[in-house]
């Protein structure tokens, strides 16, 4: 379980008010990603963890109390705080939806990610999460990288350290969370290194969708993630498996740079 993503769900629901009331429309636990998609039509997106048959037994449980598109969106935000990997990825979903009905996308930039990263030949990027895309665009700019990838080890080569925990991360120059991270038990391990490192700290990805002040008070400088433009082809998708690359034609990209001192207290 971690704290931190109960505290991020915690200070959404605070800066939104009143309470939000916007019914539940859908929800899709797909292979690769969840949806909640709200009566409104705006749609949260989070990265589905299921790895242990525990998660299975409590999900089953939930399933037994009523279907979840029943529930309301506070409820499913609460789970955000659980302890079992399946029942966070709703919660972040959920969260997620609820954060994009109320950003104010006018105050965002289009450039990508790696176009805003102030970066030197000798600099040293660490990631948690192998973010493909921005790992090939880095790797060709024969940057460092040191990547922790809990779902999938990187291998060793030329530019590229596989890191085997958070902490291997503490010395890099620039790091960049992907917004998967969100559901991970390590999130909370995640959010005390960001102290750490002088330069840019980016929670970037499709499940990154998270109200920018928020990512900010908790030491973040940039967020980078996915508006969904087409909401019933991206639950298609997720509906049968696909993954970001299947969806992400659906959606439009948009980034948030810091641009005022929130600390975290």
């Amino acid at each position: 379980m971690s704290s931190k993503l109960a505290d991020i769900a915690q200070r959404t629901i605070e800066l939104i008010q009143p309470s939000p009331k916007l019914p539940i429309k859908k929800v899709v636990i797909g292979l690769i990603y969840t949806g909640v998609q709200l009566a409104n039509g705006t749609v949260g997106v989070s990265y589905t963890l299921t790895n242990r048959k525990d998660d299975l037994n409590a999900y089953h449980q939930l399933l037994q109390k009523g279907f979840l598109s029943e529930k309301s969106l506070e409820e499913l935000i609460d789970y955000c705080s659980s302890e079992y990997a399946i029942i966070r990825t709703i919660g972040v979903a959920a969260l997620n939806s609820l954060s994009q009905a109320h950003i104010d996308y006018t105050t965002a930039t289009d450039q990508d990610i790696s176009e805003l990263l102030d970066l030197t030949p000798d600099s040293m990027v660490g990631m948690v999460g192998n973010i493909h895309p921005i790992t090939r665009h880095l790797s060709k700019k024969n940057v460092s990288l040191r990547i922790l990838d809990e779902d999938n080890p990187v291998l060793s080569t030329k530019n590229i350290i596989p890191a085997s925990k958070v902490s291997d991360l503490g010395d890099v120059d620039h790091i960049l969370i992907s917004g998967s991270a969100l559901v991970f038990d390590s999130l909370d391990e995640i959010i005390k290194l960001l102290p750490q490192i002088s330069g840019s700290k980016i929670l970037v990805g499709p499940s990154a969708q998270v109200l920018p002040e928020v990512a900010f008070q908790l030491g973040f400088s940039l967020v980078g993630s996915s508006r969904i433009i087409n909401t019933e082809k991206t639950l298609r998708v997720l509906q049968q498996g696909g993954g970001y690359r299947f969806f992400k034609k659906y959606t439009k990209k948009y980034a948030f740079v810091k641009a005022f001192d929130t600390n975290l207290k």
